[in-house]
């Protein structure tokens, strides 16, 4: 993983949609700053705070589990769309 962003359709009229992504088989979270959206943006690619991926939680292999975990939804906020980026060693 060397990228993590999201989207949604209709966006947060009060506070900030949070997401993290999480590897259920190695149970750690992969990104060390979580992706966020700011409130009335659509989507993550301008936050006030960017992602970070957490690179000693990277790696992704076939088979292994991962979860999108919403921390926080905003209020309204509908459709989540989450942009990974991997990158084939």
């Amino acid at each position: 993983l060397v990228r993590a962003e999201a989207a949604v359709k209709v966006i947060s009229t009060t506070g900030t949609p949070t997401i993290q992504i999480r590897d259920v088989t190695g149970a750690a979270d992969m990104l060390s700053t979580k992706i966020t959206i700011d409130s009335g943006e659509k989507t993550s690619y301008t936050a006030v705070t960017a992602s970070v991926v957490d690179t000693a939680n990277d790696t992704v292999v076939t088979g292994q589990e991962i979860a999108i975990d919403i921390d926080s939804a905003g209020t309204g906020t509908e459709d989540l769309y989450v942009i990974l980026t991997l990158r084939k060693p």
